[in-house]
């Protein structure tokens, strides 16, 4: 009696142990290579965060200055790395209703009501492993109501990893990022300090 057999052939269908094995070796080189590169890319995104995000507030409080035509003023706090905008001297970025604007000129903010103010702060936490510091120390900008001018130019500086982005406030207050021109600090993307 002659069977048909369905499989001629009884060898077994799968991968070798020996192509799994280069598998796994090709892929651990290039992970290898890559991963180094991706640690600075977290690093250098965290760092222009930072930055970008104290740009955009320096801009934004430049522009409801003349809009409201009311100083706003813009603190940084190096010890509690935070910054925070609000319409008076002194605001406290640990607190949101402190630094907060008003969302109605006329009516006092009230901290138990949201509706009253827009909390203009950012913190440390929020940008795990990047430093400030500002100069002068604690530095404090404040935007004229006029013109959106400031008779407190200064620079806030960030740090990640050995990258660093500077902020510079300048005295008719234009608000700039730049990167060391140093190989080791340079973010790519900004303008050589």
């Amino acid at each position: 009696m002659n069977r048909l057999r369905a499989n001629p052939s009884p060898r077994a269908e799968g991968f070798t142990l020996l192509e799994l094995m280069m598998v796994i070796v090709i892929s651990a080189v290039l992970l290898a290579l890559v991963a180094p590169n991706m640690r600075d890319l977290i690093l250098k995104n965290r760092l222009k965060g930072a930055a970008e995000e104290a740009q955009s507030m320096l801009q934004f409080a430049r522009s409801e200055a003349v809009k409201r035509n009311a100083d706003v003023y813009v603190k940084f706090d190096d010890a509690t790395w935070c910054f925070g905008a609000a319409e008076a001297t002194g605001c406290d970025c640990t607190d949101a209703a402190s630094c907060a604007l008003r969302t109605d000129p006329t009516v006092a903010i009230d901290p138990t009501d949201d509706s009253t103010y827009i909390p203009k702060r950012v913190v440390g936490s929020d940008y795990t492993g990047v430093s400030l510091s500002s100069n002068p120390a604690n530095h404090e900008v404040q935007y004229d109501r006029r013109r959106g001018l400031t008779t407190d130019p200064g620079t806030m500086t960030f740090t990640n990893g050995g990258f660093e982005i500077r902020v510079v406030v300048g005295p008719l207050g234009r608000v700039s990022l730049c990167s060391p021109s140093d190989l080791g600090k340079k973010v790519r993307g900004y303008d050589d300090c």
